[in-house]
């Protein structure tokens, strides 16, 4: 639709909104409201669209002001967009400093972080924000009126050309769907006549049901004498007993009575026909009629407090239900894939990866030990599976809903189970792309034992990453990481509890998607195939990368072409890769004394062989561990199923594009939280009064515990992202207003350990915190910090030391189904009698 904005119906002024704040005011003259000047300074009484120099043109476009906003198109205004340009650089910044002379006044009005910090923190500084442009405008628009609503009941749309009413299908056309009138009659176009439309929006509809009684009862004395009643009965159901303020239920009452005599009055036409040169001819009749009314107010008996035992009805200024929500970093778990190395801050004295530094490095790899992150299948967890397998073991039996939430009731079509996300680390082998050789890399790596184990397990690493939706996390107010974790220390393990015992670590901002540093984008489907054996590749030290573009993220749909492409990360199938890493082969091979370990190395030099958990090779009383060892590799994980189960972990290539917008990021900007995994004892619990490495305290990230009757023990974290003393900035990250990618790592640990996750989540919220100075006249103390969160029965019930409890006079509101709905935060009631 063309939209041209029309120079003479065109008006625009710029305002200031005087908060009042003069106590030289009188009553009659407050001072306060929306002003075309500023109410002090120097600038007092100048229009403020002259301050801004929108006003030096005269209506004939001669210099000379008007006090008229000047309409320059292309200038000031762009007419078929509705841009307005000011012709000063920062208008309300430095240029508004320039014009005023006083510091103090300056300081009033001047609004610099409107330019210097972002529209989220600008918002904040409400002092400030006072100014408002305003105008008016009238356009000339190309026979479309968009009526700015969609499926419109058909028939209730009424399009009128001044008074006469336009038919439809003859004068204009409707799409009811869409919301978008077309007028067919140019006459009504050319005339200049306004054209309404008029229609009925059922976008939106209430949830309340609404009925009208009425009873109209009349006895009749005689001819001339009734008397009546009328009673009126209008009153709401409301879809749920919790109702907000301004939407009450009523429950209203009227009563009337009305008397009616009318009579013939022979006394009244001789009394007038006494009066001098008065003869009255008709006959004379008395009429006397008389109404009342009453209106008894009343609200609907579902929302009084108590269910029904107190009658003060209930609303809720704010029940603070949907203030927090979540975005489940659990799944789809095919979303994470392997990490590259974090890249430490260059200042860092004791970078935690040596090798992040190396490009185009086959040491780059070196400290990569095997992380599976997966989460189980429901078949294992079915009774009613042929796969069932009963787990005892904590870290891979089923987690039932109440042993995280005690107080929620499952409906009948939700799962009785969670399904965690765990994270297996096995610190001392050999991750996928790890070519460390026996006697390791100096200052970067310990090297290999002669079982090809890894030496000095607790300087390996195991990480997995994954792209976000929600990237500027200021704007959505997404505050924390929360996520409930079982205690890793609840099995005994090979050794002392202390060699289970690490750091976990969680990066957010930008992430280097290359995998194998050597600055190439790799994707699996740019590889030769049997129908195009001449695609262009090169060889770097780490894998065979395609040089084509890529265009779509598929499979050749030929099986032939997929099973040669489907090789991983590296290019390259086991046969190509006993011949790229030669060297490395046999260097290992030659020190390797464990013959089971030689071979496996040489059958798969890049340990990257996908392996599904149903494959044929797991007995069927397989731990499941063993079966996800090597589900999450990348070599032959893409593969079409042939037999009953599907055997592959994804149906689309591997790339080193994790946010598939087929480019190569390599910056490495995030902040860094360190949350130590320690033992706190030898009961399975957890250390909650450690320190790490930044120095603080991670007892006030545990927010919750649970033990349970199993002998299981779950811990609540909740971590601040915006708190600058928890967290570390690498690479220059200032804010959160970028974060496109999370990384996780585990790191520090000696024996294998496992982290399963109930919940893992990033958790917005829609309140805000105002960091703003409230008051001049109070001291701040700038350590005091504020904890905006939610609480509810079923995460908090039993939270020590303080467990949430229903408030007085609140109950929990059934659901379809007869179930107690959940109960967020603590809702603030407001007693209200309607009068």
């Amino acid at each position: 639709m063309l939209i041209k904005w029309i120079k003479k119906d065109f008006k625009l002024d710029i305002f200031y909104e005087d908060p009042g704040i003069d106590t030289t005011k009188t009553a009659s003259d407050p001072g306060r409201g929306r002003k075309r000047f500023l109410p002090s300074s120097n600038l007092q009484g100048v229009p403020l669209i002259r301050v801004f120099n929108l006003d030096e043109l005269n209506v004939q476009g001669d210099p000379g002001r008007d006090g008229v906003f000047d309409f320059v198109p292309e200038l000031t205004i762009y007419p078929r967009t509705g841009r307005i340009m000011f012709p000063v650089l920062e208008p309300f910044g430095s240029h508004l400093s320039r014009q005023i002379t006083e510091q103090t006044e300056k300081d009033i009005y001047v609004y610099p972080q409107l330019y210097d910090s972002t529209v989220i923190q600008a918002r904040e500084i409400a002092e400030k924000n006072r100014f408002s442009i305003r105008g008016e405008y009238r356009t000339s628009i190309s026979s479309e009126i968009s009526l700015g609503a969609f499926n419109i009941p058909p028939g209730s749309v009424t399009v009128k050309a001044g008074g006469t009413i336009l038919r439809e299908n003859v004068d204009y056309q409707i799409d009811y769907n869409i919301g978008r009138v077309k007028i067919l009659n140019d006459a009504y176009l050319s005339s200049g006549i306004p054209i309404t439309v008029s229609f009925e929006d059922n976008t939106l509809f209430g949830f309340q049901t609404k009925t009208l009684l009425g009873l109209r009862a009349d006895y009749k004395f005689s001819e001339n004498f009734n008397i009546g009643a009328t009673f009126l009965k209008l009153f709401e159901r409301p879809f749920t007993p919790k109702v907000n303020i301004g939407d009450d239920p009523i429950n209203n009452n009227i009563y009337g009575f009305d008397i009616n005599y009318s009579g013939d009055a022979p006394w009244l036409t001789r009394m007038v026909d006494k009066i001098p040169f008065i003869d009255t001819k008709a006959p004379s009749s008395v009429t006397l009629a008389a109404e009342a009314a009453v209106l008894k107010p009343g609200h609907s008996r579902a929302i009084n407090e108590n269910m029904g035992e107190d009658q003060g009805g209930v609303v809720y200024l704010d029940d603070f239900e949907g203030s927090t929500s979540s975005i489940d970093l659990r799944q789809p778990t095919n979303a994470w894939v392997l990490a590259s190395v974090p890249q430490d801050d260059p200042n860092n004295l004791n970078p935690l990866f040596p090798e992040a530094d190396l490009i185009n490095d086959i040491r780059y790899g070196a400290n990569r030990a095997l992380l599976n992150w997966f989460r189980i299948d429901p078949q294992f967890t079915s009774r009613q599976s042929p796969n069932f397998t009963n787990e005892t073991s904590p870290y891979t039996s089923l987690v039932a809903q109440t042993e995280i939430f005690p107080n929620r009731q499952v409906t009948p079509d939700q799962f009785n189970n969670i399904l965690p996300f765990d994270l297996v680390f096995y610190p001392d082998e050999r991750g996928p792309y790890n070519f460390d050789q026996p006697q390791g890399y100096p200052g970067i790596s310990a090297g290999l034992d002669n079982n090809g184990k890894l030496n000095a397990p607790e300087t390996r690493w195991g990480g997995i990453m994954r792209s976000l939706t929600i990237n500027n996390f200021e704007q959505s107010n997404v505050e924390f990481i929360e996520f409930w974790l079982l205690s890793p220390f609840l099995e005994a393990g090979p050794t002392s509890i202390e060699n289970r015992q690490g750091n976990l670590y969680i990066d957010l901002g930008n992430i280097s998607e290359d995998i194998l540093r050597d600055s190439r984008r790799f994707f699996e489907n740019g590889l030769p195939g049997p129908n195009n054996p001449d695609r262009r590749t090169e060889n770097s030290i780490w894998a065979k990368v395609p040089l084509a573009q890529q265009v779509i993220n598929a499979f050749d749909a030929d099986p032939v072409a997929r099973e040669q492409q489907d090789v991983g990360l590296d290019g390259f199938d086991n046969e190509g890769e006993r011949e790229h890493f030669k060297t490395w082969l046999d260097n290992v091979q030659a020190s390797i004394t464990n013959d089971e370990i030689r071979t496996r190395i040489q059958n798969d030099p890049a340990n990257d062989d996908f392996v599904g958990f149903l494959d044929p090779s797991f007995e069927a009383d397989e731990n499941l561990q063993v079966r996800y060892r090597n589900f999450n590799n990348t070599q032959g994980n893409s593969q079409p199923s042939t037999g009953q189960f599907l055997n592959s972990s994804t149906n689309i290539p591997d790339a080193e594009d994790i946010d598939n917008d087929y480019t190569l990021n390599e910056t490495e900007s995030y902040f860094r939280y360190t949350i130590p995994i320690q033992a706190d004892g030898t009961d399975g619990s957890m250390k909650r009064d450690v320190t790490n490495s930044s120095n603080i305290n991670i007892k006030q990230f545990i927010t919750d515990e649970r033990r349970v009757e199993n002998g299981r023990i779950w811990y609540r974290f909740s971590i601040p992202l915006n708190d600058p003393n928890i967290r570390t900035s690498v690479g220059g990250i200032q804010d959160l207003r970028s974060v496109r990618f999370i990384r996780m790592f585990l790191k520090d640990f000696k024996e294998p350990v496992t982290l399963r996750f109930g919940q893992f989540e990033l958790v917005r919220n829609q309140w805000r915190v105002y960091r703003q100075d409230l008051s001049k006249d109070v001291v701040s103390d700038q350590n005091t910090t504020i904890d905006i969160n939610a609480v509810n029965i079923e995460e908090n019930s039993s939270r020590c030391p303080f467990n949430y409890i229903l408030p007085p006079g609140i109950a929990r509101e059934p659901s379809i189904g007869a179930l107690p709905r959940f109960k967020t935060s603590k809702p603030y009631p407001f007693k209200s009698k309607t009068w």
